[in-house]
C-alpha cells in the first residue's frame, strides 16, 4: 500500500474560516412570519378575516397542518383570533402594543440567578416536606 493509497494522509491544506452557526426554521415559522409581516405593514387590517386555511395553503404551497401551526403561532402572539365556524381575523389591537411583549428580556446577572437559585431552594425544600408528610 502506497501514500496515495492511505485514507489517513491527508493532501493538501484544508483552511477553513469559523464555521456559522446555521439556525434551522421549520416552514411554519417561515409562514407565521410571513403573514405577522403581511399584519404589520398594514396589508391585513386589524378586524380583516385572513383566508381559510386551505387557500392559505394552496397559496403557500404547504400543508394544512403546517397552517393551522403557523396560525397558532400568530394567535399565541396576539395577532390574530380564531372564531370557530366564522374564521381566522386580525386582532382589533395595535400589532405593535401586541408584539412589545415579546421584545428581548434584559440579560441577567450573575446575583438575579443566584436570586432566583435561592428562591428554587426554597420551593422545592416545601415541596420535599410536603410530599413526604403526605407519604406518611
Amino acid at each position: 500500500m502506497n501514500s496515495s493509497d492511505d485514507p489517513k494522509k491527508v493532501t493538501g491544506e484544508c483552511k477553513m474560516k469559523a464555521i456559522p452557526q446555521f439556525k434551522v426554521r421549520k416552514t411554519y415559522e417561515e409562514v407565521s412570519d410571513y403573514i405577522k409581516d403581511q399584519i404589520m405593514n398594514g396589508v391585513y387590517k386589524p378586524g380583516d378575516r385572513l383566508p381559510s386555511l386551505r387557500e392559505f395553503s394552496e397559496l403557500f404551497g404547504v400543508g394544512q397542518s403546517t397552517m393551522r401551526e403557523a396560525i397558532s403561532a400568530l394567535k399565541t402572539m396576539g395577532l390574530v383570533t380564531i372564531r370557530q365556524g366564522e374564521g381566522t381575523f386580525v386582532t382589533r389591537l395595535n400589532p405593535d402594543e401586541v408584539l412589545s411583549g415579546f421584545e428581548p428580556i434584559q440579560p441577567v446577572t450573575e446575583q438575579d440567578i443566584i436570586s432566583l437559585l435561592e428562591v428554587r431552594k426554597i420551593i422545592e425544600t416545601g415541596i420535599v416536606q410536603l410530599a413526604a408528610e403526605e407519604t406518611f
